[in-house]
């Protein structure tokens, strides 16, 4: 399974993010999963930055720990802990890149930037801790996170490329 079906399927965690997503924010379900690899792909490509130009490695291991504990299923519920938690890491990972990150991806995508604010701050922390499950499973050091990041941040999905057309 390729690293964003990871992380999808890891947010899918007892229902249907998409559907979930459309319907808790009334907005249309193919403009969600547009929004949903775009923010994955955005994700990605941050911490690849942090990785490899700022030498953060050591702080994204420590943060995809925390982050793999979350229960990603309690999405879309009164239990805002992991978009609370997804804020604070996208300030850190995307700085002051964050807010024009939101809006690139609401025009691209037609989706309000309320929804795309918190759709981020949830699928980052599922993204962290896609990553360290990978990096637990290969047993990773700093230099092949930062290579797979690397990599994997290449990589746009078919989707996202759709939306950048």
């Amino acid at each position: 399974m390729d690293f964003k079906r990871r992380v999808i399927s890891q947010l899918n965690n007892e229902k249907d993010l998409i559907l979930s997503a459309s319907n808790y924010f009334q907005e249309p379900s193919s403009a969600i999963e547009s929004a949903v690899y775009l923010i994955t792909d955005a994700a990605i490509a941050a911490l690849n930055f942090q990785c490899a130009q700022n030498k953060k490695t050591e702080e994204i291991f420590k943060i995809g720990k925390e982050c793999a504990i979350l229960n990603f299923s309690t999405l879309f519920s009164d239990d805002l802990h992991i978009v609370e938690k997804g804020r604070g890491i996208n300030s850190e990972i995307f700085g002051v890149k964050l807010v024009d990150t939101i809006d690139e991806i609401a025009k691209k995508t037609q989706v309000r930037n309320k929804t795309v604010n918190f759709l981020m701050a949830s699928i980052t922390p599922a993204v962290l801790s896609a990553l360290h499950v990978i990096s637990e499973e290969e047993n990773y050091n700093n230099a092949d996170l930062c290579n797979y990041l690397k990599v994997t941040s290449a990589h746009k999905s078919a989707k996202a490329r759709k939306v950048l057309i």
